[in-house]
């Protein structure tokens, strides 16, 4: 099997890996000259190459071909309140590995936290290993934190809004939403969505969904969409 790496560009003939994957390539699967590899530069391109330089100071590739990844005839969009610490992260890797094109940190009333711009470098940085380990050759893109008010202005850039939120009104069970086209998920914050801000979100016109009577937390319940959307999408 053919080992994956992040590569920023992803070129015909040399290709320098970045220290955090050469380290990968070189100290933990200790690959040698002429391994066969997978570069992906998370946007699409897939380079097909072999190692042609290990070394303590780089690590370098020689990509003999490219090919792009198939263009998804859908597209999953979650906009979540991030939680705190760890739980945002183990959320990030698991939207990533189900195929989450885009991750949007939310800011509204009961917002607890909103990642810095650190935190957001980091995520992507776990965005695009969940990318290598699910063999995927985009990486999920996670924007600036954004309000709902500004998420909705946008309404019409997505054919579907989904509404996920205790006592939310069931219309469909998930049927019609993550099977072609553009969905736009909202996940609220742990104290969920205020009256108001429901009010707004239904007025933009979106599909209600259940998520059961247990009510999740956060990271779950972002995860539990998107493994809803993977399934609709795979069937």
């Amino acid at each position: 099997m053919k080992r994956r790496f992040y590569a920023a560009n992803v070129t015909l003939g040399p290709v320098i890996l970045g220290e955090r994957e050469a380290h990968h390539a070189r100290d933990v699967l200790r690959l040698q000259n002429n391994d066969p590899v997978l570069l992906f530069d998370g946007k699409g391109t897939i380079g097909e190459g072999v190692l042609s330089e290990v070394n303590k100071d780089r690590v370098a590739c020689r990509v003999e071909s490219l090919s792009s990844e198939k263009k998804r005839d859908r597209s999953i969009a979650i906009a979540v309140a991030f939680p705190k610490g760890a739980r945002s992260a183990f959320m990030v890797e698991k939207c990533a590995e189900l195929g989450i094109e885009r991750l949007i940190p939310l800011i509204c009333e009961r917002t607890v936290t909103v990642p810095s711009k650190s935190k957001i470098e980091r995520h992507r940085r776990i965005a695009q290993e969940a990318a290598r380990q699910s063999r995927q050759g985009s990486a999920m893109a996670i924007t600036e934190p954004g309000t709902l008010a500004d998420i909705l202005k946008k309404s019409a850039e997505w054919g579907t809004i989904v509404l996920a939120a205790p006592g939310a009104v069931s219309e469909n069970r998930g049927t019609g939403w993550g099977e072609r086209g553009s969905t736009l998920i909202l996940v609220g914050p742990e104290g969920g969505f205020t009256e108001k801000e429901v009010t707004t979100i239904r007025n933009a016109g979106a599909t209600e969904h259940h998520l059961g009577e247990q009510i999740l937390r956060t990271e779950t319940a972002a995860i539990a969409l998107a493994a809803t959307a993977y399934l609709i999408g795979h069937q």
